[in-house]
C-alpha cells in the first residue's frame, strides 16, 4: 500500500512551501517504495537451514548419506524459493541491513537531486523508505554547522510515529515544521533568494 496519497503529498509540499519562506535552507522529501531488493536473504537462510539440517538427521536418525543430502537439498530449494516473495523475505531482512540500505538510498537521492549543490550548501533531503518503515534526513554543511542537537532525531520520531499511527502526511507535516524552524535560525531567507529545489514530494 502506498504510504502517501495524493492529497498527503500536496499537503507536504504545502508545508515545504510554508518552512522555506522563512529560511534559505531547500528541503526535499522523497518517499521510496522500498530501498533494496535484498537479494542476499533467500541465499542466506537456505544456506543456514541446508547447514543445520544435517547434524540431527545423522545423530538422530539411521538415513543413509544419499537421502540426508536430498533432504538437505530439498529444504535449501523449498526455502530460498519460499523467500523470494517479497513480503517473506523483507520480513527475515536483518535490521541491519536495512538500516545500511536505507541510508545508502537516501545517499544516493542526496546527490541525484543536487541537494548538496544548493547556493550557501543548505539543503535537507527527509527520505523515508516504505517496505523499510525507516527514515533518514541528511542535511549539507551549511544546516549540519550549529544545528541544534536532537532536531533531526525530532523530525524522525514525529515522521515514525506518524508512519506507525497511519498518519503519515501529519508526521511529515509535524517534522518539516520543526525543521524550518530549526533551519530559520541558521539559515535565515538572503535577499533575492529563490526557490532552487522542487517542493513536491518525489515518489520512486
Amino acid at each position: 500500500m502506498a504510504l502517501l496519497s495524493e492529497a498527503d503529498r500536496a499537503r507536504i509540499a504545502e508545508a515545504i512551501a510554508a518552512a522555506e519562506a522563512q529560511t534559505a535552507a531547500e528541503i526535499v522529501v522523497v518517499v521510496a517504495a522500498r530501498s533494496a531488493e535484498y537479494r542476499f536473504v533467500p541465499w542466506l537462510w537456505a544456506s543456514l537451514a541446508a547447514l543445520i539440517v544435517p547434524a540431527p538427521l545423522i545423530f538422530l536418525t539411521i538415513l543413509a548419506g544419499f537421502e540426508i543430502y536430498f533432504i538437505q537439498l530439498a529444504v535449501f530449494l523449498a526455502l530460498f524459493l519460499a523467500l523470494l516473495h517479497k513480503g517473506l523475505r523483507m520480513a527475515l531482512t536483518p535490521g541491519w541491513a536495512k538500516r545500511e540500505a536505507v541510508r545508502d538510498r537516501a545517499r544516493e537521492q542526496f546527490l541525484a537531486r543536487g541537494i548538496g549543490v544548493t547556493a550557501g550548501r543548505t539543503g535537507a533531503l527527509i527520505f523515508a523508505s516504505n517496505a523499510e518503515r525507516m527514515v533518514e534526513i541528511l542535511v549539507d554543511d551549511g544546516l549540519a554547522k550549529g544545528l541544534e542537537a536532537g532536531v533531526l532525531e525530532d523530525a524522525i520520531g514525529a515522521i515514525a510515529g506518524g508512519i506507525r499511527a497511519e498518519r503519515a502526511a501529519d508526521g511529515f507535516v509535524t517534522a518539516i515544521s520543526r525543521l524550518g524552524a530549526a533551519f530559520a535560525r541558521l539559515a535565515p531567507p538572503r535577499p533575492g533568494d529563490r526557490n532552487e529545489l522542487p517542493d513536491d514530494v518525489v515518489t520512486l
